[in-house]
């Protein structure tokens, strides 16, 4: 369903999605939000957060590795690539991880997609019901004008 929303639909859509992974993986790896955004130690659960939250963003959601510095800090391309094989591994060896990742991905919303594509989708109506007001209100304006120059 996502293949037939706008290009800001799908930005808004992943920003809310990262949003919802970020609280998600704040509450399971019991880190600050503002370490996982920005990293400022190596202690073990902060890198494992980055690790499995770059895991998901480019899994999940699609997002190149490329564009995963555009919302985390110290990232880049190469790095972002490097977390995710490290993760795989993870995931693959370790029951303990593969656990912590399904709680995770239904923590993040991974399973109620439709009700963050109604929410956007209900923004997008609101957007398009102001912009018809204001076309009516323009028109309306216009109209008064036109009546006033007739009664001259």
């Amino acid at each position: 369903m996502r293949d037939k929303t706008s290009p800001s639909s799908l930005i808004k859509f992943n920003k809310r999605k990262i949003a919802m992974a970020i609280d998600a993986i704040c509450e399971l790896y019991d880190v600050e939000k503002r370490h996982v955004l920005n990293p400022s130690s190596r202690k073990k659960p902060i890198p494992d957060a980055r690790r499995m939250l770059i895991h998901y963003m480019v899994n999940q959601l699609e997002i190149k590795h490329y564009h995963i510095k555009d919302y985390l800090t110290r990232i880049c391309h190469a790095t972002s690539i490097y977390h995710c094989k490290k993760f795989d591994g993870y995931l693959e060896h370790e029951p303990q991880t593969r656990t912590r990742y399904l709680l995770f991905r239904k923590m993040a919303g991974e399973f109620n997609d439709k009700l963050l594509e109604l929410e956007i989708k209900k923004d997008e109506i609101e957007k398009m019901q102001q912009e018809v007001q204001d076309i009516l209100n323009e028109l309306n304006q216009k109209d008064n004008g036109d009546n006033q120059s007739y009664k001259n």
